[in-house]
């Protein structure tokens, strides 16, 4: 009958159906694991990417505060060149009348042994200076001669000089 070719004819397209749903499942099936492998490595890139943008900050950041640190240093090094240079480049200053002739900063001294113009007795100002540093009279001859040797040696005034005790004592106690 017809209801039987009818029924006959959907049993046929239901199991067609069902062979095409097995087909597919069995396809599915066959890439599920192919996708779960490309989502793990989608994941891990991400998960790179972000750390990659993580760092790049970090080096932008690190990168900024190095820039700062050498411009502040290039700024430090060029004033204090510029200072260099004007104090280089300055004027000697006047002499006042309070001012010091003779400077002579001795090693092992706390003091500089100085000469002002008013100083007029080289002994009583080596004297003093001597008894003031706690140092030893025999000392006074040979310093003497060398304030008297700077004196007539300078072409201009102040004149400061930096010596050893055992140099001066040397080279001035036996004139």
């Amino acid at each position: 009958t017809k209801a039987e070719a009818e029924l006959s004819e959907a049993a046929e397209q239901l199991s067609a159906e069902r062979r095409h749903a097995d087909e597919l499942q069995a396809k599915f099936d066959a890439v599920q694991p192919e996708h779960e492998d490309l989502f793990a490595k989608y994941a891990g890139t991400i998960e790179q990417i972000e750390t990659i943008k993580g760092e790049k900050v970090q080096a932008a950041t690190d990168c900024d505060g190095l820039r700062r640190s050498l411009l502040q240093k290039r700024s430090e090094v060029q004033q204090e060149r510029k200072e260099k240079e004007d104090v280089e480049n300055a004027p000697p200053s006047q002499i006042a009348v309070n001012s010091v002739l003779i400077s002579v900063r001795l090693e092992g001294a706390a003091k500089p042994l100085q000469l002002r113009p008013w100083d007029t007795d080289f002994d009583v100002v080596v004297a003093d200076w001597l008894a003031e540093q706690q140092m030893g009279m025999e000392l006074q001859r040979c310093l003497v001669r060398y304030l008297q040797h700077l004196e007539d040696a300078a072409e201009t005034f102040p004149v400061l000089a930096d010596a050893k005790l055992s140099e001066v004592h040397e080279q001035f106690a036996m004139e």
